[in-house]
């Protein structure tokens, strides 16, 4: 039982921080947010289950689902960096083109490893500095 609600759990988190994603909302915002709604979800689901099994300790199993949850949100973050990384580096390549630039290789990895750093932790990161799950234990 505290599996089906752990795997329920993730399954929302997944979800909401798609949709989330999608609406244009930060990511780390959206990281704790849905985190939070999803762990709360998970906690209800226990107190329900442990009124008729009083000796279930749901702690591990909630660990499990916040370990989870790290996880995704990291494959997540690593795939939505190296979209915004693919994207930049073809930006720069056509725009060195464009203007006739015949720069040699090193340089232009240089150049744009430093212009995408400003902007993937303007985009992606918000400008927080706060961990993605501080604040996300609804106890």
């Amino acid at each position: 039982m505290l599996g089906h609600l752990r795997a329920k759990a993730l399954v929302s988190f997944k979800t909401r921080l798609e949709q989330s994603l999608s609406k244009g909302e930060g990511f780390a915002a959206s990281v704790r947010s849905c985190t939070r709604s999803c762990m709360l979800e998970f906690d209800e689901g226990c107190a329900d289950v442990a009124i008729r099994h009083s000796n279930w300790d749901a702690s591990k199993v909630r660990d499990k689902l916040r370990r989870d949850i790290g996880g995704h949100a990291s494959s997540v973050r690593h795939a939505k960096l190296s979209e915004m990384i693919a994207v930049y580096e073809v930006s720069f390549s056509i725009n060195v083109m464009r203007h006739g630039c015949l720069l040699d290789l090193g340089f232009l990895q240089i150049m744009s490893v430093i212009m995408l750093f400003s902007k993937i932790m303007n985009t992606l990161f918000g400008m927080e500095s706060e961990s993605n799950f501080s604040g996300c234990d609804p106890k």
